[in-house]
Order: C-alpha cells, then structure tokens, then sequence
C-alpha cells in the first residue's frame, strides 16, 4: 500500500507539471459535451462483475458466495468515485471527491474513464473473480482504449485514470469494509429479539457495514432511524396484523398487483438501480461529466444510507415478521396472534428488520436524482424490476414522482413479507436525511 501511495503521489505531481501554467478554462471545456457513453459503458461492467463475483471469506458452507447487495453496490460505488474523479479532473463543473487531482490540457476524458474503472475493478475484485473474469475485465479496457486515436491526449487520460484509481485506493484504505462479522442472531427467540431465519446462509449479513466509514457523511451513526415500536402498542398491532394479513406466502387478501409489486422490488438492488442512473443519464441527455456526476452521487450517497441503516439494524436488532409472527404469543400485546405456519412471500434476508434498507436506500437515491435534474418532486422515469421472485431485471415501470415511487417501495416491502409499514417509513426518511446532508457537502457544483 505504501507503495502505491507513493506512485499516487509521483502522478499527481507528474499530471500538475504536465498541466503547467494551461488555461483551466480551456482544460475544462475539452469534456463539455462529450458523450457519456464510456461512464455508461463502465458502469454497466461494474456491475456486471460485481454480480458475478465470488466472496471468499466465509469458512462455513458455502465457502465461495455471491456478494450481498451491500456489498455489490459498494464495490461499484468506489469505481465510480474513481470515475468521477477523473471526469472532473477533465472537464470540471463539480468538486473532486476525497482529492485533487490535476490533469493535462487536452487529456482524453474516454481514456481516463475507462482506465479508472478498469484499475479500481481489478484492485477491489480480482481476488474474487476466475482468471477467465478477470481477462474479460482486461479485455474491455483494451477494446476502449483501441476505440482511441493514440494521441498525448489519450496517454495523458490513461495517466489521470491511473492516478483516479490509485487515490480512492488511498483514501478508501482501512475504512472497515469487510470487518468482524460478529455473533448476531444466534440466540433464543426472546419478544422483539432478532435471530437468523431459514435461507441458504448460517450467518449475520455484513453487520461491519454499520460501522464502515462512509463516504461522505462523518459517521455511519451521524444519522440513526427512530426507534421500533413498543410491543405492547396499538402501532406495533397495526404493523403486525398488516404485514401478518399481506405478506404471507398465500396471502387471501393480496391483490395478483400487490404481488407482482414485491416481486417488482425484489430485483437485485446494485443492478436495477445502477441501470436506474444510467438511463436517466441518457434520458435527460447527460454529457460525460454530468453522467459521471449523477452516478457517483447516486451510488456513493446510497450506499452512505446503507451504511447509516446497518448502524441502526445492529444497535436495535429488531426481529422480523417470520420469527414476530410465528411466536407472537410471547410479544405482550392481546391485539397480535401466532401464526405457527405462517411464511412470507419472498425469504428473509439474514440481517435485522428495523429499518427497511429498501427504504433507506430508495429515500436517499431518489433524493439525488431530484436533486441532479432540480425537480422537487415530478420524475418521469423508468425502472426496471424482477418477477416471481427473481432478481433478474425482466420488466419495467414507469414512475411520474418521487413519491410515486417511494410509496411503492414501502409497499411492495409490507407486501413481500419483509417488512413493517413503520420500518418502511424509517428506511424512507433515513435515507433522506443522509442524502440531503451529503448533497451539501459533496459532489456540488463549481464555478469554472
């Protein structure tokens, strides 16, 4: 590490000289309308790597396991702050994250993109990836750069990617991820107490996650959801007796739409909502700074809200609907009954209920799309779902509102079984919250 480092320093200070006494100005028009389609491109191979990865640390079976959606989404999120920061070091228009970094006049944009994306990949994921993934990934960065007239322009882009890459190495060294995972949900069902429910894993999810160093807020604990409610209230009967009613497995009073909505909401979260912020790009006619921009907020501000939302399921560790509502003979409250039988709709993820990570996530994404394109509210956009229950993206929806969308997140939740409708709403505003914070204090835009 310290050698990289060390290199990180010698570009940067090889990239300023290189800059000399150029017109900033003139180096930031060189990006201003150029097609986005290299951020696209990189984005869409992150994430397909990243789904294709295979986690290694677990030594219970199974031994190799793909990356949860946490996971994923942070994996993509540092690529894209590499990505970022080369496309401002290019064309301006907003702050760097984490550094500086200076760029020649004149630097290809495209090759400073691809080379940033490749570098932060294969830093973060080769481990994880079979030798033939890993030429693949190789492979890419070759067809993008063969794209590109060689040129001083295009050596000099491929040296900012190379230094785009190395500093969130640096910065993003020792921030916690993948730490302890810690002994949760292994003890006696107790009222409101978490454990781990039946799946095809024997372990907590990623609680290291909550206690990770985010990206831009100061703390994973800076912002903290409110409270579950008290067993013994009528608000914990409401939630109960709802997602006891609508989430069950052979729901009687499910509507077939009801369904598909929580099947909707079940697809692979790193993937639909990455391919969300790509096709607002190309909706909204990003160029490639704009775009490079819109998905590093996206999924940098997202994954903060994760982190602020695993803080908050670890300290509460508040048990979810199949364990409250198979024992709820335990819980205190003469308004909730047992259902020994009762099972929902999608499987539980192994880590705790409160609050809805959905939610969380959903709240803060969609707080920066809004704030990207300066919408308050109205949106027409599109986002890209499963069905039955699988994770794959196979259909669409389109969506005129934030709110829109956002209701609908909470109740596909309820409607799945995952969740309780004030969960939902904790997630939401959770997310809110952190994104708003982190929208001033990163990723703004600057006066040429």
């Amino acid at each position: 590490m310290k050698a990289r480092v060390a290199l990180l320093a010698t570009l940067i200070l090889a990239l300023a000289l290189l800059a000399g006494a150029g017109s900033s100005q003139a180096k930031h028009n060189s990006a201003a309308g150029l097609s986005p389609q290299s951020v696209l491109d990189w984005n869409a191979n992150a994430v397909n790597l990243v789904l294709q990865a295979q986690h290694p640390r677990e030594v219970t079976p199974p031994a190799t396991r793909s990356l949860f959606q946490g996971e994923g989404s942070l994996y993509v999120s540092y690529v894209q702050a590499a990505v970022y920061n080369a496309a401002v070091a290019i064309g301006g228009r907003y702050e760097p994250y984490g550094y500086s970094l200076f760029a020649p006049n004149g630097a290809s944009a495209d090759a400073a993109v691809a080379q940033a994306a490749h570098d932060t990949l294969a830093y973060y994921l080769t481990p994880m990836l079979t030798s033939a993934q890993i030429a693949t990934l190789d492979g890419w960065l070759t067809t993008s750069l063969n794209a590109i007239p060689n040129s001083q322009a295009k050596t000099d882009g491929i040296s900012v990617g190379k230094a785009a890459a190395l500093g969130i190495e640096a910065i993003r060294s020792n921030d916690g991820r993948d730490g302890p995972q810690g002994n949760y949900g292994t003890g006696a069902i107790a009222p409101g107490a978490w454990v781990l429910t039946p799946g095809p894993f024997t372990f907590a999810q990623t609680p290291w996650l909550g206690s990770m160093h985010p990206f831009v807020l100061e703390s994973a604990d800076q912002f903290t959801a409110k409270t579950p409610p008290k067993l013994h209230s009528g608000e914990w009967a409401k939630d109960f007796n709802e997602t006891k009613a609508y989430g069950r497995v052979d729901s009687s009073v499910r509507t077939t739409d009801q369904k598909n909505t929580g099947y909707f909401w079940n697809g692979n979260v790193t993937n639909q909502f990455n391919r969300e912020l790509r096709d607002v790009a190309t909706q909204y006619d990003m160029d490639l700074v704009d775009a490079a921009h819109l998905l590093a907020a996206g999924d940098l501000i997202s994954v903060d809200a994760a982190m602020a939302t695993w803080h908050s399921k670890y300290t509460y560790l508040f048990w979810r609907p199949l364990t409250a509502i198979q024992n709820a003979g335990i819980d205190g409250n003469s308004k909730t009954v047992a259902d020994s039988g009762w099972t929902p709709l999608l499987t539980h993820p192994n880590h705790p209920e409160w609050p809805s990570a959905h939610g969380s996530v959903s709240g803060a994404l969609t707080q920066v799309i809004a704030d990207v394109l300066g919408k308050k509210n109205h949106l027409d956009i599109t986002i890209w779902g499963g069905e039955n229950g699988s994770a794959a993206l196979t259909t669409s929806r389109q969506y005129d509102s934030i709110k829109d969308i956002r209701d609908e997140v909470a109740d596909a939740r309820v409607w799945a079984g995952f969740h309780y409708r004030s969960a939902t709403d904790a997630g939401l505003k959770l997310g809110e919250q952190v994104a708003r914070w982190d929208l001033q204090h990163a990723f703004r835009r600057v006066k040429d």
